[in-house]
């Protein structure tokens, strides 16, 4: 009880004021109002909102305010947010309950409340041990450290310090591990020529994270060293030894040599998709693809990449009602525009085949109007694929379509953009 005094006693000299979150279940303040009418997807413009709320389209001084204040609110309320209890499935989940713990240890800090500022501190580090943050636990155990000195504690400094440079020696391997791992990534998002140069760094590259692993037996490092090796045989077009490296990631966590919050079963369960894609094990793939596909937050990035391969085998299984279906999600999804552009592109592309099977085939819906209404300006000048995807599209729709005049006439320009391709 006296840990209970003390925390109300200092809530309540110094917590938020009364108004400084929103309560959604009340309905006579503005700003609840608002919060439903958006959370309900009734109002998308100022205008529509203010015409709602004020009786008028026009944005008055008063309606501008409630929006100001609605914002903070809103901000206020990114403090209380509780993710799934269960943090073993996702290290972002640890890692944000691990900060939170922190956030709370170093106010009581400052509020010299020590000894629950410890208490704090030793769930934190519980927690990132379990799940394998080691940036957390340095974070917590030089907050501990600081602490012993404050209280003058010797034993307790030299505990907390033994621990803390074993800690830094783990995040230094950590941290190299994760330099290396976005070096690669960066180079093989860059140009086409960066990625024939960086291909023959791949096995040294992979061998130093070997080495790191083994050193450390760190799940982090595990974590990039497995991505770094899936990429490389995805690079060669190994997508059948790719099926095989996640099984060995699979055995790994069944002795429990890698913790389940670094095991990240989304990304798993998309390239073992994207590698029945490539392997044309299109009726293996749907299936894998429907069951990740519901395991997904709707509208996330995660989604919206696993959907793009669920439609691409619909398309390759010809099950043109499917990728209709599934176009259709796409484009109706309110986070569509979040998407890069580059993303929103290739279904710009998507739903330009999808039309033109639907076209010229039966079994396909007779009418796929979604209008995505997104130029390609950077895909036109990808050198890697997609600029040979819009060259097929545009001939195909001058050939298919009888389109005569239009190939003729442009025939020299198609053959022009496949030869400077081609040279790529």
């Amino acid at each position: 009880m006296e840990e209970l005094i003390t925390l109300v006693k200092f809530i309540a000299n110094n917590a938020l004021g009364s108004n400084a979150l929103i309560n959604p279940q009340e309905d006579a303040t503005l700003e609840s109002k608002l919060f439903k009418l958006l959370q309900n997807n009734e109002v998308k413009t100022d205008k529509e909102a203010s015409l709602v709320l004020y009786g008028t389209a026009e944005l008055s001084s008063s309606f501008r305010m409630l929006k100001s204040r609605f914002q903070k609110k809103l901000f206020n309320h990114l403090h209380l947010v509780r993710f799934d209890s269960d943090l073993s499935i996702n290290f972002n989940r640890a890692e944000h309950k691990c900060l939170t713990l922190l956030t709370e240890a170093h106010v009581l800090w400052m509020a010299s409340e020590n000894k629950l500022a410890v208490k704090v501190l030793l769930k934190a580090i519980k927690i990132a041990d379990e799940h394998g943050i080691t940036t957390m636990k340095v974070k917590a155990l030089e907050q501990l450290r600081k602490i012993h000195i404050d209280a003058s504690n010797s034993l307790g400094f030299e505990e907390t310090e033994w621990l803390l440079q074993e800690a830094y020696q783990l995040e230094r391997d950590e941290r190299e591990a994760e330099s290396l791992y976005s070096i690669i990534i960066i180079s093989v998002k860059g140009a086409t020529v960066i990625k024939s140069q960086i291909l023959d760094e791949f096995p040294p590259i992979i061998e130093k994270f070997e080495s790191l692993w083994l050193k450390s037996n760190s799940s982090k490092i595990f974590y990039y060293l497995h991505k770094i090796s899936i990429l490389y045989l995805e690079q060669l077009g190994k997508y059948d030894e790719i099926v095989i490296a996640i099984g060995r990631a699979e055995n790994l966590l069944e002795q429990k040599r890698i913790k389940l919050c670094w095991y990240d079963s989304h990304y798993y369960r998309y390239i073992k998709v994207y590698a029945f894609l490539k392997t044309k094990k299109y009726k293996e793939g749907l299936a894998l693809a429907a069951l990740a596909q519901k395991l997904l937050q709707d509208g996330s990035r995660n989604w919206f990449a696993s959907l793009e391969n669920y439609f691409l085998l619909s398309i390759h299984d010809k099950d043109y009602v499917l990728a209709s279906s599934l176009l259709k999600e796409v484009f109706s999804n309110l986070s569509f525009n979040n998407l890069p552009n580059s993303s929103k592109e290739r279904w710009s592309i998507y739903e330009m085949f999808s039309k033109l099977i639907a076209t010229i085939n039966e079994d396909a819906e007779e009418e796929v109007d979604f209008k995505s209404g997104t130029s390609l300006s950077i895909l036109s000048k990808d050198k890697i694929g997609f600029n040979l995807s819009i060259l097929i599209l545009n001939v195909f729709e001058d050939v298919l379509l009888s389109k005569a005049d239009n190939f003729f006439s442009n025939r020299k320009g198609y053959a022009n953009m496949l030869r400077n391709i081609l040279k790529e």
